[in-house]
């Protein structure tokens, strides 16, 4: 998904169905809010391979370290 003002698309679910994938991501899409408070105001579904067309390995690798930062904080904030 991606903020107001985002420069880059952030990655919160994955799935190996798209259907799921969607369901996740629109259940995050509707909780989420960046550091200034905002909702997303996008949201896209993209496999690995399409990740890969358009950014190569860097793009998969980026999607990986933004799920776990996110189930990072998700631990840090529900002890």
């Amino acid at each position: 998904m991606r903020y107001p003002h985002g420069e880059r698309w952030e990655t919160v679910a994955v799935s190996a169905h798209r259907g799921v994938a969607a369901t996740l991501a629109g259940g995050m899409y509707r909780d989420l809010r960046d550091d200034a408070g905002r909702s997303p105001v996008q949201v896209r579904i993209a496999s690995d391979e399409k990740l890969r067309r358009g950014g190569g390995e860097a793009a998969v690798r980026q999607a990986a370290a933004d799920l776990w930062q996110r189930a990072q904080a998700t631990a840090r904030a529900d002890p």
